[in-house]
Order: C-alpha cells, then sequence, then structure tokens
C-alpha cells in the first residue's frame, strides 16, 4: 500500500476548546457502520441514556442542537462522548477529521482539510511550497471492481504537471491557472469527442460567483455573507477597491497557490470515478477565486470609514477559507452538485 501525504499532515494537533470555529457544530456528522453498531449495544444498558438522547437512529448520525452544534457538544467546547466513553468510542469521522483520505487501489492519499481553522491559518501562514510524500506498507487492499486504471494513470500525471505549474512563482497566479485549464479542457474534449472552450471564470467573475447560490447552504449565516458580499462585488467601483486589496496583500499569489494545490492533490484523481476531469480540475482554480473574491469583500469591510488602508491578517484570511470550506466540503451533495456547475459554466 502506497500512502501520499500533502503537506505537514504528521504535524496536525487539535486545539479543542480553543478552536475559533468547532467542527462539531453546523452539520450532521455521519456515523460509520461499525461505530453505530458499537452505539446501539452500549445503548440498551439501562443506566445508559445519553446515546439515545444524541444519536439519530433512523438517519445514522449525530442529532443537533438548536443551535446547530452537536447533542455531544457541551457549552464549555469540549465533547461529552469523549468525557464519558472516551476517544476510542469516536465515530470514524469524529475520529480522523480534519484528516481527509482519497481512496484507490493499494493507494491512500492523505490531507488536512481546510475546512479546519487551525489547517486554514497554518496553510494561509505558510510560504514554502506544498509538497507531497509518500510512505509505503504491507497492507493489502481488497480488489476493485471496474476501475479505470488508465484514467487514474493519465490524472496522477497530469495531476503532478500541474502543481509544478501552479508552484511556479516566477509566473502571474492568472496565468498558472489559465494554462491548466486549457490543458484539462482540451483533454476533456479528448474523451469527449467535443470541441468546447467552456467558461471563463476569470472574465465572468461574477457569473461565476452566482453558482455559489445554487448550493445547499449549510450555514445561514454563511449564506447572509454571500448575499452581502454579492452586492458589494455588483457594485460600480468594485473594481477599484478589488485592485487596492491586491495591492495591499502580500503574498497573495502565493496563497492562492496554496489552495489551488490543496484542491487539486485533495479531489481532482478522484474524476476516475465519475469522469468529470474537467470540473474536478477547474473546481480547484474556481474556489481559489472564490475565496479571493470574498476576501476583497472582506478587506473592504474592515477598511470602511478608516484611514490608511490596511492588508487582512491571518486569522481574518483563514476564516473566510473555513467557512467556504466547510459550505463545500462538508456536504457530498454540494461537492456533486458544483462539479456539475462548474462542467456546464
Amino acid at each position: 500500500m502506497i500512502n501520499r501525504y500533502l503537506g505537514d499532515f504528521h504535524e496536525f494537533r487539535c486545539i479543542a476548546d480553543q478552536c475559533p470555529a468547532t467542527c462539531c457544530s453546523g452539520w450532521a456528522v455521519e456515523i460509520d457502520e461499525d461505530s453505530l453498531k458499537r452505539y446501539r449495544l452500549r445503548a440498551r444498558k439501562p443506566e445508559d441514556k445519553l446515546l439515545d438522547s444524541c444519536v439519530d437512529w433512523s438517519e445514522g448520525c449525530f442529532k443537533l442542537q438548536k443551535n446547530g452544534d452537536c447533542a455531544f457538544l457541551q457549552a464549555d467546547g469540549l465533547c461529552r462522548m469523549y468525557i464519558e466513553y472516551g476517544e476510542d468510542f469516536f465515530c470514524r469521522t469524529c475520529d480522523s477529521y480534519p484528516r481527509h483520505v482519497e481512496e484507490f487501489p493499494d493507494i491512500r492519499e492523505n490531507s488536512l482539510s481546510v475546512s479546519c481553522p487551525v489547517v486554514a491559518k497554518d496553510l494561509m501562514k505558510r510560504t514554502q511550497p506544498l509538497n507531497i510524500s509518500e510512505e509505503r506498507d504491507q497492507t493489502e487492499d481488497e480488489p476493485y471492481e471496474e476501475f479505470n486504471g488508465g484514467l487514474y494513470e493519465m490524472l496522477y500525471a497530469y495531476r503532478g504537471d500541474f502543481i509544478k505549474i501552479m508552484q511556479d512563482r516566477s509566473r502571474s497566479f492568472e496565468d498558472r491557472s489559465r494554462e491548466i485549464l486549457f490543458i484539462i479542457r482540451q483533454y476533456q474534449n479528448s474523451l469527449d469527442g467535443v470541441d468546447s472552450t467552456g467558461g471563463d471564470f476569470f472574465e465572468n467573475r461574477e457569473a461565476a460567483f452566482e453558482l455559489l447560490f445554487e448550493l445547499e447552504p449549510l450555514q445561514e449565516s454563511f449564506r447572509t455573507f454571500l448575499v452581502e458580499a454579492q452586492d458589494i462585488i455588483n457594485k460600480d467601483g468594485f473594481e477599484q477597491y478589488f485592485e487596492s486589496f491586491e495591492a495591499t496583500q502580500a503574498n497573495l499569489d502565493i496563497m492562492l497557490e496554496q489552495l489551488v494545490v490543496y484542491f487539486l492533490y485533495t479531489y481532482m484523481c478522484g474524476a476516475v470515478y465519475d469522469d468529470y476531469v474537467y470540473a474536478m480540475t477547474a473546481q480547484a482554480v474556481y474556489n481559489a477565486l472564490m475565496i479571493k473574491l470574498l476576501w476583497a469583500v472582506k478587506w473592504i469591510d474592515v477598511n470602511t470609514g478608516t484611514g490608511t488602508p490596511r492588508a487582512l491578517n491571518t486569522d481574518e484570511l483563514a476564516e473566510i477559507v473555513y467557512r467556504y470550506s466547510r459550505e463545500l466540503e462538508h456536504s457530498n451533495e454540494n461537492m456533486i452538485l458544483l462539479e456539475q456547475l462548474i462542467d456546464e459554466f
């Protein structure tokens, strides 16, 4: 088995109740079958009423409190499941998050999700290019049925080339992105037997931004932020503010680069399962551009009514990243829908 890792995967440490935005809120965590069986067995004990009050057995997930917090999350930010039963009682998602794994025959690709505030902040502070490391062990996989090994090898090769292109800092972020999008569009055309150029996220950013409203909102506060951001983006004079934001923000292209590499590594090879090769690649650039737009809106907000404009700090940058990521990466339905929307853009 080959295990691949993006960046400082093994260095992650959860900050628990010190986290500025707990991962135990805003989404109903699905419980894997093995954990659900353990929970059912434990819930049969007459003295144990906690699981019945916190697990939605019919949906196979943890219940949410009225404020959107997981039923196990206490007011002090600590997990009651951890306190009552110990870490070994966690379901797979709670035990692994923000660690993410994409599975292929005899290959596991591991990354840390930027929906975690700690991961997002570390990524925004990082100036060195993200690296990919490998470890091998003797674990053998079960055979995969109908796996297109040829397509996977092609995607893996393209992804390596695209990461090299994206990490060439002698070129502008837009130039690097356009090259990647052109190459993968041509490859998708060859697969489909068509001659399509696709939409342009850079030239039609307002239309690209509107795609976000097609997704299911997971946090109403973020949907409200998107509505307010859209009003600002569509106003006359936004372009001037946008350019001022770009001029003020140091290492902007590096931060965008890190985001694209993260999304390329995490999701591009997954196109082997659905053939959305262009969309799974293009969403990496799309996500970075949408986050950049939201950064600009945030920049306008923090500088309105002030004197000399200041750059966004790392916490402010990271907040946009993890809030955006949660709306997308915490919903399989949203991930699939965005693929389709980008493919049709």
